[in-house]
């Protein structure tokens, strides 16, 4: 990014954040340390229910190479602002957050986040580096008006002097994780703008320019009935329907969508280390580069799906009848396939069409592809 671009995205960040008031934001301790950053919004516990909340602190622990979370030395973030939860100087490793809390109107509020909301937040830090853990809507259960009276006199009594500040423990009934580009993307403009000026500016920069400019939000609908397009969830990644095409079909790791007239498939299938025959990455990609026909070029490029760095292939193949059939011709199909690496194993993300098609349905292709989120977990599944 040039200096002129930088120094418009810091602007851009500065005019969203607000005024904010409270302690300013510590500085680096040295070149290794890193950020953490996440939003968490709980709705539904206090009077009026429909208010929503953002959080104040999260507490990270660190995933221990046995998968378990070191619940014994809980992490906390030490700084907040517009909405955004910051732990500065974190050491890097791998985290999951395990608990959040709000004040309001002089009660504390505090959240055990479950394994669920764990999985889809746990983030890995590199030295030095800005990390996201993603932007976190909890929807907590109504518990009855006499919980409600309860909570109403535990705000007074936080608000008298000398009796101290109450914490009221809640309880998640469900959970929405968004970690697109264009979440962190958010996090990012308001973090150049709390943080630049303390000495984490060359952290965020340095995260912005290896994201990119985000994909600009989808809408659909028109006019007062015009809202963002939902993102979709599977057990390994979420989506956007960008395609229009048959609704996807899948089960766990692998998911298929077909163009209505089969004139094209999209395939996502995550392989894990777990699988019985599992093939490293390292064959895979052997296997992609020898694919294809003999004027094929068989060479790999790079590319970044879901902020990672990433292998794909294109090439040509070629279906001739079965053998028993007489005559026919081959058909030729193309194929472009997309390999990311994951700590549990890797994603393979493929178009295939016939070779008449293929162009035409390349662009909604990397368009899908754009919107794509792959989901991070502990390695291997942390536990309580």
């Amino acid at each position: 990014m040039t200096g002129r671009g930088w120094t418009a995205f810091l602007a851009l960040g500065a005019s969203l954040s607000g005024c904010a008031w409270g302690p300013r934001p510590a500085r680096p301790i040295d070149v290794s340390a890193g950020v953490i950053a996440a939003r968490v919004v709980f709705k539904g516990q206090s009077l009026p229910n429909f208010l929503r909340h953002p959080a104040q602190e999260v507490y990270y622990a660190r995933v221990l190479p046995s998968g378990d979370l070191d619940l014994d030395h809980p992490l906390r973030s030490n700084y907040h602002r517009g909405g955004y939860v910051y732990w500065l100087n974190a050491p890097a490793g791998r985290y999951a957050p395990i608990a959040a809390a709000y004040s309001v109107l002089g009660l504390r509020y505090l959240a055990r986040l479950d394994k669920e909301v764990r999985r889809d937040m746990v983030v890995d830090l590199r030295p030095g580096a800005f990390a996201f853990a993603g932007d976190t809507l909890v929807r907590t259960d109504w518990t009855g008006m006499g919980d409600a009276l309860l909570h109403l006199a535990r705000h007074i009594q936080g608000c008298l002097p000398l009796l101290g500040r109450p914490t009221v423990d809640i309880d998640g009934a469900s959970h929405l994780t968004d970690r697109s580009a264009e979440a962190e993307g958010r996090v990012l403009r308001r973090a150049a703008a709390a943080l630049g000026a303390r000495g984490w500016d060359d952290a965020v920069r340095a995260r912005y320019d290896e994201l990119g400019p985000p994909p600009p939000t989808l809408y659909s609908g028109w006019g007062w009935r015009r809202r963002p397009m939902p993102r979709l969830r599977t057990d390994r990644f979420s989506y956007i329907d960008t395609l229009g095409w048959k609704p996807g079909r899948g089960l766990g790791a692998a998911w298929y969508w077909r163009q209505p007239r089969d004139r094209a498939q999209i395939a996502v299938i995550f392989f894990s280390t777990a699988d019985a025959g599992f093939r490293p990455a390292s064959d895979y990609l052997d296997a992609m580069r020898a694919a294809g026909s003999g004027g094929d070029d068989h060479m790999l490029f790079d590319l970044t799906v879901s902020s990672r760095a990433a292998m794909a292939v294109r090439y040509t193949s070629r279906l001739y009848p079965k053998q028993d059939l007489p005559g026919g011709r081959a058909r030729v199909i193309k194929t472009e396939t997309i390999l990311v690496p994951d700590p549990e194993g890797y994603y393979v993300v493929r178009l295939r069409a016939p070779a008449a098609y293929f162009s035409r349905y390349l662009p909604a292709f990397a368009r899908f592809v754009r919107y794509l989120v792959l989901e991070k977990r502990p390695s291997p599944e942390a536990k309580s």
